[in-house]
Formats: structure tokens, C-alpha cells, sequence
């Protein structure tokens, strides 16, 4: 008998109507609001506190670690509590720690506060996947790359917002607790009505549930590929803004524009995902995508103006758009064991591989410029066009 059969029963189909699928877009919403105010702020929290390139890499590096600590547990709390629970205290905790952020007064507290950013940013995403994927098992329905649009969405509103803010001087503190009183009442609004659905059947015998899910050789093929959606992801929401100010000679508001062009392909390439990989398939998809994202990338290192680097971020930004959905909804759907520990298992290997990135991005940006430190993304992007074939695992139409 495998576990959680009744998740594959006909009642299932009905389970998970319109209103779990609206609802648990409005959480990726939510999540991508709160995290999203605090990158185009990241220069801002720089200059207060002093930093070099290099000391901005170590503070930033606190968010993987946060998120590396969170993970290892995610799997467990999410089968032991629900995803709902998590939700509804890992969410406000995101847009409470960058509240606190923009009073830490020292490097070390800085670093630890952007840890609970990792911890509870990685809590709510963890948590939000796995109810996407109870979801589209519950309705035979594509869900992810709708969901991540959505996200996108809701980054690309922040991030433009942060932008605004600049532009006004409006401070740090001020910017984030109008964030915080936001996501505050969405997510007691989400508990109120939020019903979760039943897990995704698998094809393990026992139900013990793993208290760490550690990798398979499956899940670490797959976190080989989505590190050319993560890696350039997180190089440009922490260093784009830097780019543009250390590269070009403009005014704060035009540096800030950077990463909502970037998120504005991004959402724009999830919207459209679900349609294009219905009709050419999760692997064909992907690999022509990365290979845009590739020329993008070398737009950006190599680009002599304004509007080529813009073209170069917009292009990356479509390029890695259904990168994460796809290989999430894969490690979901390979049934070896449950969604939850799959899931968990891929964000924990590529958290590991990225504890380092930033702090590496800013030595090399300190030591031979940022463009070299941003040409660093080439192989990353390189070895998922190897991979891309693991994507058959979760191309089920």
C-alpha cells in the first residue's frame, strides 16, 4: 500500500477548487512583495552601514545561510504541520526581519538578521511549492509557472516600487514597515480562508516521515539544473543595482529600473510558461530559454551602454523565467517519495552551492570589477543546457 493514497482518489479531483488556486497565488504574491522591497535597498543599506564590495558579499551571505537552516527542516514541518501554518508565520517573519535590517548598526547583526530573511523567506517558498503541487495533483490542472508568474508579478511591484522610493528619498525604515503592515494583515486575511490539500501520492510503503531530506542522485540532477535560474536570480537582485551605479554614471532611480526590467521579462516568461510547455514540452522549452538568458548575460558583461545592458537583463530575465517552476514541479513528480521531501532535498543541495555566491561576487567585483564578477554566471548556465533532459521527469503532457 504506498503512502497517502487517498490523494490519488477521484474526491481529490474536486478537492481544490477556484479558490485554493486563487489564494495560494495571492501567498506567492505576498511572498515576492515582502522579499522583493529589500533588494533595490540593498546600496542604501550598504552606504549606511560603510561596506566595501566585499563585506556587502559576506552580509548578504546570511541569507543563505538562514535559508540552508531552514531547509534542512522544511520537509519535516511541512508534513508534520501543513503548509498553511508555515505560511501564515514564515511570511510576516520575511517582511519583519528587513524591518529590522534597516536598524541593525553593525555588519554582525546585519548578517544575522539577513539569516532570519533566509530562514523564513526559504520557509514560506518551501511551503508554498509543495501546496502548488498538492494543487495541480488535486485538479489535473498546470499551476507552478502561473504561480511564479505571479510571484514575478509581485517582485516586479516591489522592486519598482523600491525604485519610487529612491527616486523620493524616502528612508529605508519608513519603505519597509509600510511593507511589513501590509503583508501583516494579507497573511491574517490567508488564514482566515486558506484550506490545504491533500499531499500528492507517492510511492513509498513506510509513513515515517525524514526529518532531513537528504538528496538522491535524481534531486541532485535537477539542482544542477535550476542554478541557472537561482544563481543569476540572486546576482541581480543583490548586485544589478551596484552594477549600474560602479559601471555607468546615472542618477539612483535609473541604477534602480535594472532589476524590474529583469523581473518584467521574468513574469512575462512564467505567465506565457504553462501554454509554452504544454505545446513543445519541458525540455525543448527550456533549453532554447537558457540559451537566451546566456546571450543576455553577455550583453551585460560586454555591454558599452545603457540601453545594450538593459537589453541584456530583460533577455536574462526571460531566459531563467520557468527555469525554478519546472524543475520543482519535476523533483515534485518523481514519486519516489513525498513531494515535499523532493522539493526540499533540491532547495537544500543549491543553497549549499550558493552559500557562497555573494560573498564570492563581491571579491571578484572588489578585485577585478563587477562585470568579470558577473561573467562568473557563464558555466552555471552552461551546465544546465547539459542537464535539461532531467526536466522530462515532471513533462507529463
Amino acid at each position: 500500500m504506498t503512502g497517502n493514497a487517498s490523494a490519488a482518489t477521484p474526491a481529490a479531483h474536486t478537492v481544490a477548487g477556484p479558490r485554493r488556486r486563487m489564494l495560494i497565488m495571492v501567498v506567492f504574491f505576498l511572498h515576492a512583495l515582502t522579499s522583493g522591497t529589500l533588494y533595490p535597498r540593498i546600496p542604501d543599506i550598504q552606504a549606511e552601514l560603510g561596506l566595501s564590495a566585499g563585506q556587502l558579499g559576506l552580509l548578504l551571505a546570511g541569507q543563505p545561510v538562514g535559508a540552508l537552516v531552514s531547509i534542512l527542516f522544511a520537509s519535516w514541518l511541512i508534513e508534520r504541520f501543513g503548509p498553511k501554518i508555515i505560511i501564515v508565520i514564515a511570511l510576516p517573519g520575511v517582511a519583519l526581519s528587513t524591518v529590522l535590517l534597516a536598524l541593525a548598526p553593525s555588519i554582525e547583526t546585519g548578517f544575522a538578521l539577513m539569516a532570519a530573511f533566509g530562514i523564513s523567506f526559504a520557509a514560506t517558498n518551501m511551503s508554498m511549492n509543495v501546496e502548488a503541487d498538492r494543487i495541480e495533483a488535486a485538479t489535473g490542472r498546470r499551476l507552478m509557472n502561473r504561480c511564479h508568474g505571479i510571484w514575478a508579478l509581485g517582485m516586479l511591484l516591489s522592486t519598482s516600487l523600491g525604485a519610487a522610493f529612491r527616486g523620493f528619498e524616502i528612508p529605508v525604515l519608513t519603505h519597509f514597515l509600510a511593507v511589513f503592515a501590509v503583508v501583516v494583515v494579507s497573511s491574517l486575511v490567508v488564514s482566515l480562508y486558506m484550506r490545504p490539500s491533500p499531499a500528492r501520492a507517492h510511492a513509498q510503503a513506510s509513513t515515517r516521515r525524514k526529518v532531513i531530506a537528504l538528496p538522491t542522485r535524481n534531486t541532485l540532477l535537477l539542482s544542477g539544473l535550476i542554478l541557472a535560474g537561482v544563481v543569476p536570480d540572486a546576482a541581480i537582485r543583490a548586485w544589478s543595482i551596484i552594477f549600474m551605479r560602479d559601471v555607468f554614471a546615472v542618477p539612483d532611480w535609473v541604477d534602480s529600473l535594472t532589476l524590474p526590467t529583469f523581473v518584467l521579462m521574468l513574469a512575462f516568461g512564467r505567465m506565457a510558461g504553462d501554454s509554452v510547455v504544454t505545446r513543445f514540452g519541458a525540455v525543448r522549452s527550456a533549453r532554447i530559454l537558457i540559451l537566451v538568458a546566456l546571450a543576455g548575460l553577455l550583453l551585460v558583461v560586454w555591454a558599452p551602454g545603457l540601453y545594450v545592458v538593459f537589453a541584456g537583463f530583460g533577455l536574462m530575465g526571460l531566459g531563467v523565467s520557468i527555469l525554478f517552476p519546472l524543475v520543482m514541479s519535476a523533483g515534485a513528480r518523481l514519486g519516489d517519495r513525498p513531494a515535499s521531501e523532493n522539493v526540499t532535498a533540491i532547495a537544500l543541495v543549491n543553497n549549499i552551492i550558493n552559500l557562497g555566491t555573494p560573498a564570492i561576487i563581491g571579491l571578484v567585483a572588489e578585485s577585478f570589477g563587477i562585470r568579470t564578477a558577473f561573467g562568473l554566471i557563464v558555466p552555471v548556465l552552461l551546465l544546465a543546457i547539459v542537464l535539461t533532459p532531467r526536466l522530462a521527469a515532471g513533462d507529463t503532457d
